[in-house]
């Protein structure tokens, strides 16, 4: 899952880099290039943590069935 993540992160940023090279000279003049960079660092991160949370979340989910499919299992036997 962190390979996906890793994707959407590096997707994110090049079209976040080609929508800021798209923009007019003149709203480098009214925004910062450092507000302009925190604001990207600030969405990747938020984005990995996301993706690093749904794949937690996925591999719980998964144990929890496995554990209860074989408990169910094994108390069928006796």
């Amino acid at each position: 899952m962190s390979t996906t993540g890793h994707r959407i992160t590096q997707s994110l940023r090049k079209q976040a880099y080609a929508a800021i090279l798209q923009q007019e000279t003149a709203m480098f003049d009214r925004e910062s290039t450092g507000e302009l960079v925190g604001r990207l660092s600030e969405d990747t991160q938020l984005s990995s943590a996301v993706t690093s949370n749904v794949s937690d979340d996925l591999r719980s989910a998964i144990m929890a069935i496995t554990g209860m499919s074989m408990h169910d299992v094994l108390c069928r036997r006796r």
